[in-house]
């Protein structure tokens, strides 16, 4: 006997059933289910600090922090996707499909690098996630070694690119004047930066 074809394009209301079923991530984009899997101590480290960091940070602004479980929905693209961590301001713009709940406007996007997602980050997370309407900054960060780059909307709409290598130094957040030292995101509980 030979194995069937497997279907290659998946429908959202199939991406909803598995997922939905399952204690697993998946995310969703043009058809296509990519199941998320676990990650290295020290990318969790970092996204951990990350949350951490920006929780302290937003305390009291009107913002708050949420962590690789809180899936975005994209409309525009139909994608479905868990960042690292990801910020929204105000009150969350919150659609449920059969009782998972998604966010439809955050601020702040954070990816944690690793070297099999980087790319992936870097092109096609970054042309979705600017998609959203709500979205004022989209920031990568490399697990392995102190280097942030972001993307910030102007004013105008467009969008700007920075890059921070220097460990003392802090990244400006969209949100009041806050901004996010490099040092807190690297450090450690065994060792200090």
């Amino acid at each position: 006997m030979s194995a069937l074809p497997q279907p290659t394009h998946f429908t959202e209301a199939e991406y909803h059933a598995l997922q939905n079923g399952s204690e697993r991530k998946f995310e969703y984009l043009n058809g296509e289910i990519v199941a998320m899997v676990g990650a290295k101590v020290i990318h969790n480290r970092v996204a951990g600090n990350l949350f951490v960091t920006l929780y302290r940070l937003l305390e009291g602004s009107g913002c708050e922090p949420f962590n690789s479980d809180q899936r975005i929905y994209i409309p525009t693209a139909q994608a479905y996707l868990y960042p690292d961590v990801s910020v929204v301001c105000g009150q969350a713009d919150v659609m449920s499909q059969g009782g998972v709940e998604m966010i439809l406007n955050p601020t702040l996007i954070i990816e944690v690098l690793s070297p099999s997602t980087a790319q992936y980050d870097r092109t096609v997370k970054l042309g979705l996630y600017q998609q959203l309407p709500s979205l004022r900054a989209y920031l990568m960060v490399e697990a392995e070694s102190p280097f942030m780059e972001w993307y910030e909307r102007t004013a105008l709409g467009t969008w700007e690119h920075h890059q921070q290598r220097d460990l003392h130094a802090s990244v400006p957040l969209p949100i009041g004047d806050l901004s996010l030292p490099l040092r807190d995101i690297y450090k450690s509980p065994t060792m200090n930066p």
